[in-house]
């Protein structure tokens, strides 16, 4: 589970950001808090869920890019060449002074029973710093540092908390852009391929990877082709959703059901086929109760769609304890299903295994209704074109169970648009 995360001159954030899950120690909806046991006899209260609201552009949506690019870093670095772009180097872009300054990203997080601390600092030369620690109480032991000096040299320190004694390092040879933990995951019985496998396949959907969240990527990713558990947990929550929904139907297509003009070359028809392979339908009772009307996704609303996009990734990360990071979330989902939905991560039945959701949105209600803690609402603002990120925390008079819809929507915790005057268009 993820503990909390800071970045610095990453996109629109100058100064350093700071996102935690840390719960406070208040009982009120606890079951938005799972208490984690760690080896060292500590034990961690942590959210299950947190939202981030925020005006257009105000920063919400970097907070997810910084998990993303950090994730994609760890899981490809090593097939990176010298010229690859680094994702996380993309500095505050309204300074002349930031671009010459290193960007800046630190995640605490538990895997299995340990607490870990990664940390990355990386200029236009790449990779600067990386370091990995493991908590023993509130103490850090180093596992690893890997530092570049300026005639491009590497210093590499091994600290207490490494543990990997079979694993040879005199011969490692990395670019200026590839990390030492990506390395690590590829060596067996190093202690470290778990901590790698965390970070590499956190669950992060943006907008441009919700574009290739098709019926084909669904049902054999998710699905295992509608022979899993999964698949049946998906049917009942389109059913309970109050969408006039009572079965959802996937159908295989092979490859004789396509046909193409001769002119189109054999590659693209195989993309083509693989991306359309799998065929979306979902069955509606009719009036007289008595038949069935199935029809495509194609025809359905677009709630339902943003539904059938948003819930495998929600289901697939209950049933397996993951971390799921989602931007704009509740696009075209009404707010009463939204609320259904994030509150799936709080109920020890549906989330036994302590899976996370963090996702950005601009329906407040979702934080109204006794559905969310003081502790797992945080907001941005963009002040001088640079973002600042805060939790409902920091303000002195905001309790554990606030009117948090209200009292944002009269602008109580700032972070809403500010609007110039409608005349000044038709001037």
């Amino acid at each position: 589970m993820i503990v909390n995360l800071k970045f610095k001159n990453f996109r629109s954030y100058y100064d350093e950001a700071e996102f935690s899950m840390l719960a406070q120690p208040s009982v009120y909806n606890s079951g938005a808090v799972t208490t984690v046991s760690l080896s060292d006899g500590s034990e961690l209260r942590l959210l299950n869920s947190a939202a981030i609201f925020g005006a257009n552009a105000s920063g919400k949506s970097n907070v997810i890019y910084a998990l993303s690019a950090l994730s994609d870093m760890v899981r490809d670095s090593l097939s990176y060449n010298q010229t690859y772009h680094i994702p996380l180097r993309i500095p505050y872009g309204f300074s002349l002074e930031s671009q010459g300054l290193p960007t800046e990203i630190m995640i605490d997080f538990t895997v299995g029973d340990k607490r870990y601390q990664y940390s990355l600092i990386i200029g236009d030369a790449g990779i600067l710093v990386e370091e990995l620690s493991l908590y023993n109480k509130e103490k850090l032991d180093l596992v690893f540092k890997r530092s570049r000096f300026e005639d491009g040299n590497f210093e590499l320190k091994l600290g207490s908390g490494w543990l990997s004694p079979t694993v040879e390092l005199n011969d490692l040879m990395l670019l200026n852009n590839q990390l030492l933990l990506s390395w690590m995951a590829t060596k067996e019985a190093n202690g470290l391929q778990n901590v790698a496998d965390y970070l590499a396949n956190l669950m992060i959907q943006t907008p441009e990877k919700v574009l290739f969240t098709g019926p084909s990527k669904i049902a054999e990713e998710f699905f295992d082709e509608c022979k899993s558990p999964l698949y049946r947990r998906f049917t009942r929550l389109m059913q309970i959703a109050d969408l006039g929904i009572t079965d959802a139907l996937f159908q295989r297509h092979d490859d004789s059901d396509f046909n193409f003009p001769s002119s189109v070359p054999a590659e693209t028809q195989k993309v083509f086929i693989e991306n359309n392979r799998w065929e979306f339908n979902l069955v509606h009772k009719m009036d007289n109760a008595k038949d069935n009307c199935i029809l495509p996704l194609a025809l359905e609303s677009e709630g339902t769609k943003a539904l059938f996009r948003i819930s495998p990734y929600i289901l697939y990360a209950l049933e397996n304890g993951k971390f799921l990071a989602y931007d704009e979330i509740s696009t075209a989902i009404h707010p009463s299903l939204f609320r259904l939905v994030v509150s799936l991560f709080h109920n020890p039945k549906s989330n036994p295994k302590g899976a996370q959701l963090v996702f950005t949105t601009h329906d407040a209600s979702v934080a109204d209704y006794n559905s969310l803690r003081a502790d797992q609402i945080w907001f941005a603002e963009k002040t001088k074109g640079r973002s600042e990120l805060f939790s409902a925390q920091d303000f002195d008079d905001v309790s554990i169970n606030v009117p948090f819809e209200k009292w944002y929507r009269s602008g109580r915790f700032g972070a809403l648009p500010q609007f110039g005057s409608i005349d000044f268009i038709f001037e």
